[in-house]
């Protein structure tokens, strides 16, 4: 399963004809293409989609902090579903709410990934003014290899960039 697939679609959303108009009111999220298949249910998360067995694993947690880091550093408007800072696995209701274990955020286990989101998202608003890059809506993908599974991109605003890869 390809985890990033709605991520690294997204990247490759950019359109020539639209420019920067168009990334502007484009959102990016994460998730993953087995959803829509049979199998967990359509409203699962994606550690849950990751790692059907251990929604807490290891693989779990890095499949889905890269997601997190990808769709936080392209362009668009990153859409961050109810408790994925904190890795939630509970099935997430549309229709129906969900509510979220906010002890989850001071949980050894996932405190780490509770400030990955929070340093991603200062570094996107280039609040230590070093990433102003990533404010732009410029964006280059300049290394993709599905074989070894690595991705590269760029982006910029006013000659300041970011160069982002995994």
């Amino acid at each position: 399963m390809k985890m990033t697939a709605s991520c690294v679609s997204s990247l490759y959303g950019l359109s020539a004809d639209f420019g920067a108009q168009f990334s502007l009111i484009r959102v990016v999220l994460c998730r993953s293409a087995a959803s829509r298949r049979p199998g967990p249910s359509k409203n699962s998360r994606l550690p849950t989609l990751i790692d059907i067995n251990d929604h807490e694993s290891v693989f779990a947690k890095k499949r889905s902090t890269l997601a997190a880091a990808i769709m936080l550093t392209s362009p668009g408007i990153p859409m961050i579903f109810q408790g994925q800072e904190m890795l939630e696995t509970r099935d997430f209701g549309f229709r129906t709410p969900t509510p979220v274990d906010f002890n989850r955020a001071a949980d050894p286990k996932f405190r780490g990934i509770v400030q990955m989101y929070r340093d991603l998202i200062a570094l996107r608003r280039n609040l230590a003014s070093k990433t102003g890059g990533l404010t732009g809506q410029n964006l280059n993908v300049f290394h993709l290899d599905d074989g070894n599974k690595t991705l590269a991109y760029h982006r910029w605003e006013h000659g300041v960039r970011a160069t982002m890869s995994s």
